[in-house]
């Protein structure tokens, strides 16, 4: 609870606003809340004059929702007698979300990766040793020890006037000493009750050790362009940049450069944060408490835009010139040009390009907003060639050691077995432009001797890429239809095998080969021959293949695949059955079926290709072909009737005998205006479809069976006549009279 309590207080302890004096002393008098209700907790803040919303809206300040720890009142405390922890480090809850030009600047920034980076924890850790240039202060808690001669310790916190308490001698004051010193003091006070601290008798020697248990918590001002200014409680071994972290690092135009550390109206301390992200030097420069920490507006900035190690925004000191950018940057990029930089200036007016030598880099200081780019030359080769195609190394080579092309193939391994020497072929280029083409016989000293020029590509092609291609066409039940590349000498046995020998379903005494004979100027003409094989790809004697020939392996006679269909409904054992016969059909079926008590048989049907068919026609069954794919169901009984589509009141109404066709509808209301009447029909349980027929002037409504359902369907819209469309009917009509008229006469 106390622990609670605590953290409480140091949340509005921590706030960014000044408080009244006898707030402080409430806030700092934390032995008043101890073992108090959440009402008395809320009483003492109502007479600081705030209410329990002003405190939740200074928590959110600092990342904390008061309400989680208030509602821990009510539950009992478990444990009162944990050991004191290290002072909790309150981390603001920062809200960019509607700022978000801000963060797409502050991305470019280099440096701000560090404070944006949620990844990074920049809490002190607490379980180091003292620092040595660490200062005591109040509210520090020490262990001193004393062993040898003999032995005591001694727990001591720094009292607010900087002292630290030991029975039998006067308040010994550390604050402001680093550990050292304060040893040193401690013993030289202690030595008045302990003569062994000088004692230079092993025997009477006693020796003192001090350490730190708890650090004290300070509040420091973090001011000026930062992202969430404030006062924030922290540890005392927190430094500049664990408390700049809190406060979400500089802003948009806030300073890494010149950070200041205000202490006593004085700055005792300027922070170069690009010494930390450029170099790793750590600002360990430990704060105090009420120190100020201002960071200050940017002066200069330039933009590293490309061809950097590292592009981005820079922020630049004074004196600081194109030399230090490169340093900051990592230098320039690997593949971009070095021997100078691109700068684009703008001095408010007009725009200034210039570019920066190499040896004018620790000269020339950059002005405010240059723009600076590294760039890329485009590829310019000096001393490359390639050969490729029928060679056993290929690829690019160097000029420097090559001139020739014997030289070329030379270092290239000499030809594959396939190489065409005959014909190579030399591209070169022009100009940078591949322009012309020079034809070689590799066979020849002459072209052998040929010298070669930069990106110069000589391509030697493979015999079997020049020839041309014969093919024969296998296909039929065979596994792998395809086309065979013609070779001298194959046969029938050899295509076959080369394919992946037959399906089951092929017929090995009905093997047909077609060639075609056209001869000169003739009409396209082919031949058929019928082979035979056996089991193991023989023929009675060899068959040799010609090119283009097409083998197309025949099926069995009369082999068939057996068919399947489904059936489904009221069945004893619906799923998917075989057909036994190519003649079996819907009373065939009907009859076999086992069917259940509640099966409508005479409703069923056969569903083919989505569309449904009716196999009874009253009490007869029907002979309909039943054939592969093909879906039967069998319905459940159904005593009612369904009516839908344009009436008064869409219902099911149980069937009953004698019940009509009028007596239905007016169970539905009756009919809407927009009703169709003389479209209504009837889908019955089996599919079927009954209309309504017409006899002279009047419908003839059909019977209702059990499971029927009536359709109304809607009158269409009829379009009407444009006033265009009647202007001609009339004037076509006027016409019309007046030749009457004239025949008349």
């Amino acid at each position: 609870m106390k622990k609670i309590l605590t953290l409480i207080i140091l949340i509005i302890n921590s706030i960014a606003f000044a408080q009244t004096q006898e707030q402080k002393n409430m806030l700092n008098d934390f032995e008043k809340f101890d073992s108090k209700s959440k009402e008395q907790v809320l009483g003492e803040l109502e007479k600081m004059g705030m209410t329990l919303e002003d405190a939740e809206k200074l928590a959110k300040i600092q990342g904390i929702d008061i309400n989680d720890f208030l509602s821990n009142f009510s539950k009992e405390d478990k444990d009162e007698s944990i050991i004191d922890e290290q002072p909790k480090i309150i981390q603001p809850k920062l809200n960019t979300d509607n700022d978000e030009s801000i963060d797409d600047k502050k991305s470019k920034r280099f440096g701000a990766y560090f404070f944006n980076n949620s990844n990074i924890s920049e809490t002190p850790n607490l379980y180091l040793a003292t620092p040595e240039d660490y200062r005591l202060g109040p509210g520090d808690q020490l262990i001193v020890n004393l062993f040898g001669a003999l032995e005591n310790t001694y727990s001591l916190e720094v009292s607010r006037e900087g002292n630290i308490k030991f029975d039998r001698i006067p308040p010994v004051y550390i604050s402001g000493l680093s550990m050292n010193q304060a040893k040193k003091r401690i013993k030289s006070n202690l030595s008045k009750i302990y003569s062994g601290l000088y004692s230079s008798d092993n025997i009477d020697k006693v020796d003192l050790d001090i350490s730190l248990l708890k650090a004290r918590s300070i509040s420091v001002n973090i001011i000026g362009n930062v992202v969430a200014p404030g006062t924030y409680t922290i540890s005392g071994f927190s430094s500049v940049l664990n408390a700049l972290y809190l406060a979400g690092g500089p802003n948009e135009v806030g300073t890494y450069r010149d950070v200041k550390i205000i202490r006593s109206n004085t700055v005792s301390k300027n922070v170069d944060l690009y010494e930390y992200f450029n170099k790793g030097l750590y600002p360990s420069y430990y704060l105090r408490d009420q120190d100020v920490i201002f960071v200050g507006t940017l002066k200069k900035s330039v933009n590293v835009l490309e061809g950097f190690r590292i592009n981005g925004v820079f922020e630049l000191k004074e004196n600081e010139t194109y030399f230090d950018i490169i340093n900051l940057s990592g230098g320039i990029s690997s593949g971009a040009y070095k021997e100078k930089i691109f700068v684009e200036s703008n001095d408010g007016i007009k725009k200034d390009f210039k570019q920066i030598a190499r040896s004018e880099l620790k000269l020339v200081v950059p002005y405010d907003g240059d723009i600076i780019t590294a760039r890329k030359p485009n590829e310019y080769i000096e001393n490359k060639v390639e050969i490729k195609g029928g060679i056993i190394v290929p690829g690019f080579y160097s000029l420097s050691s090559i001139k020739t092309v014997k030289d070329l193939i030379n270092s290239a391994n000499g030809f594959t077995r396939d190489a065409y020497k005959k014909n190579a072929i030399l591209f070169r280029s022009n100009n940078g432009i591949s322009d012309e083409v020079i034809s070689l016989d590799l066979e020849n000293d002459n072209d052998l001797n040929t010298s070669l020029k930069v990106l110069d590509i000589i391509e030697i092609p493979n015999i079997n890429s020049l020839k041309i291609t014969k093919n024969i066409s296998i296909g039929g039940y065979i596994k792998n239809p395809q086309k065979i590349i013609f070779n001298k000498n194959i046969t029938l046995s050899d295509a076959v095998v080369i394919a992946g020998g037959f399906t089951e379903d092929a017929n090995f005494n009905n093997i047909e080969v077609y060639r075609n004979v056209t001869e000169k100027n003739d009409i396209t003409k082919a031949i058929k021959e019928v082979y035979s094989m056996s089991l193991d790809y023989k023929t009675e004697k060899p068959v040799y293949l010609f090119p283009n020939d097409i083998i197309n392996i025949t099926k069995r006679d009369f082999k068939s695949d057996l068919s399947r269909y489904f059936i489904s409904g009221e069945v004893s054992v619906p799923g998917d059955r075989v057909l036994t016969n190519s003649g079996f059909t819907t009373r065939d079926l009907i009859n076999e079926v086992k069917i259940t008590k509640e099966a409508s048989i005479e409703n069923s049907y056969l569903v083919r290709d989505s569309l449904n068919t009716p196999i009874f026609k009253g009490s007869n069954n029907l002979e309909v072909l039943v054939v592969q794919g093909d879906s039967v169901v069998v319905p459940k009984k159904n005593n009612t009737i369904k009516l839908i589509g344009e009436l008064n009141n869409e219902i099911i109404i149980p069937y009953y005998k004698n019940l009509s066709f009028k007596k239905a509808i007016q169970s539905a209301g009756g009919f809407l205006p927009s009703a169709n009447k003389s479209k209504v029909y009837i889908i019955s349980l089996n599919k079927n479809s009954k209309p309504i027929r017409k006899f002279l002037f009047f419908n003839i409504n059909p019977k209702l069976s059990p499971g029927d359902s009536i359709i109304v369907p809607k009158k269409e819209d009829k379009e009407k006549a444009s006033v265009a469309e009647i202007l001609s009917i009339t004037s076509g009509i006027a016409s019309l009279v007046a030749l009457i008229r004239i025949i008349s006469q």
